[in-house]
């Protein structure tokens, strides 16, 4: 081997030992998800507990296509009417989201604001006119326009909140996993994210996380907090807050919302580039807050919320296992590859630990075979997150086949 192959190996091992540093992050919460989701299975029809009112807020911008279908999923859950209320923001519309959502049997306020734009925003100028009017619930649940939710949704809410939860996280899947291999590859990314990290999370005392739909607050949260959380990722901006004081998400998966997915790499790129730029912004400015929290109350939940911020996209983990991989067969670098295939391993084992315990369907498996392309066209976007310096406002994702 030449002085030249020599360093390169040197490197390449260094990297992959740093690569194995959020792999292992992972592999742990691979392998701590399963016996907490035995745990859930075994108290799932435990006693509602106290029969708690609920506003269910739905914020929209130009959902005319899903309004009406998001409130009939709402106004069917198997609760009680009389202490739940179902409450659209109709944000800067230009169609005819309102008087779908009015027709459809939700309260309905409509917002125009030209200068701010964005879900935070009209989260909280929907909860200020609540409270002007006097309309105070003992929970609000913040649910996305074109989503559905599970019958004994509130139920179960109810009972998390009655056990002494003070947030409270639902189950959040893909609507139309089967609809594409785009969509069948976000189902997979979504049991990973939002049912096997919540899950592990539980397990080990941390703080399970929001997801942006499905999220449950007590009346106390919003009274100490409000909502001040206005950037392209709202949801993990509130959680660190609420981590920061030291209040943790529970995870409630027997409460379910499904939501409908771009079916074409079009549809979905705007949506991930939101999702990647807003990360980006927070990762830049909420790091170093996290770190002194952690060194002054030693609360690992703090330095979990750092993970998942700083963890790349699994599309972009993988390419990079894939190239370390090569790279170190083409060196016949002995140590180099075993490293690789350890790195390949722990990632497995997280994709198909998730994949199993969300029950997906075998079309979604199928969409694995897409993941190629799909790893390509990711780093691109997440390159693209990156350079760009500005977050752009609150836009409608186009889903339809």
């Amino acid at each position: 081997m030449s002085v030249i192959e020599s360093i390169v190996t040197v490197l390449l091992i260094c990297g992959e030992l740093i690569l194995l540093v959020p792999l292992i992050y992972l592999a742990l919460l691979s392998l701590a998800a399963p016996g907490m989701e035995r745990r859930h299975r075994k108290a799932a029809g435990a006693p509602d507990g106290e029969r708690l009112s609920f506003a269910i807020l739905i914020p929209a911008h130009n959902e005319a296509a899903v309004i009406a279908s998001a409130v009939t999923s709402v106004l069917a859950m198997d609760y009680p009417h009389d202490r739940f209320s179902v409450f659209v923001v109709a944000d800067n519309c230009a169609d005819v989201t309102a008087a779908l959502a009015r027709e459809a049997g939700a309260m309905v306020y409509e917002r125009h604001d030209e200068q701010a734009k964005a879900k935070g925003y009209a989260l909280r100028w929907l909860l200020e006119r609540l409270n002007a009017e006097g309309r105070i619930f003992d929970a609000y649940v913040v649910v996305d326009a074109d989503s559905r939710l599970s019958s004994r949704f509130l139920r179960e809410m109810a009972a998390a909140l009655a056990s002494g939860a003070l947030v409270a996280q639902a189950q959040y899947r893909v609507l139309n996993g089967d609809a594409s291999w785009i969509a069948g590859l976000r189902a997979v990314a979504f049991a990973l994210f939002n049912h096997l990290r919540p899950l592990g999370r539980m397990r080990l005392g941390w703080s399970a996380g929001l997801k942006g739909n499905g999220m449950c607050f007590r009346r106390e949260i919003f009274e100490r907090f409000g909502w001040g959380s206005y950037s392209l990722a709202e949801d993990v901006e509130y959680h660190l807050e609420l981590v920061a004081a030291g209040i943790h998400v529970w995870y409630v998966p027997e409460a379910v919302v499904e939501a409908e997915m771009p079916v074409t790499l079009g549809q979905a790129r705007s949506q991930q580039a939101r999702w990647e730029r807003g990360r980006l912004d927070i990762a830049r400015g909420r790091m170093r807050p996290l770190l002194r929290g952690f060194l002054r109350d030693r609360d690992l939940a703090r330095i979990d919320a750092a993970m998942e911020i700083m963890l790349p996209p699994l599309s972009i983990l993988l390419g990079a296992i894939v190239v370390a991989l090569t790279l170190a067969l083409v060196l016949r670098a002995l140590p180099a590859v075993a490293l690789g295939v350890a790195l390949l391993l722990l990632f497995s084992l997280h994709v198909f630990v998730g994949a199993a315990l969300a029950h997906l369907t075998p079309r979604a498996y199928l969409s694995l075979v897409r993941a190629p392309l799909y790893i390509l066209w990711k780093c691109w976007v997440y390159l693209a997150a990156f350079i760009e310096r500005t977050s752009k406002p609150w836009v409608r994702t186009e889903r339809s086949g």
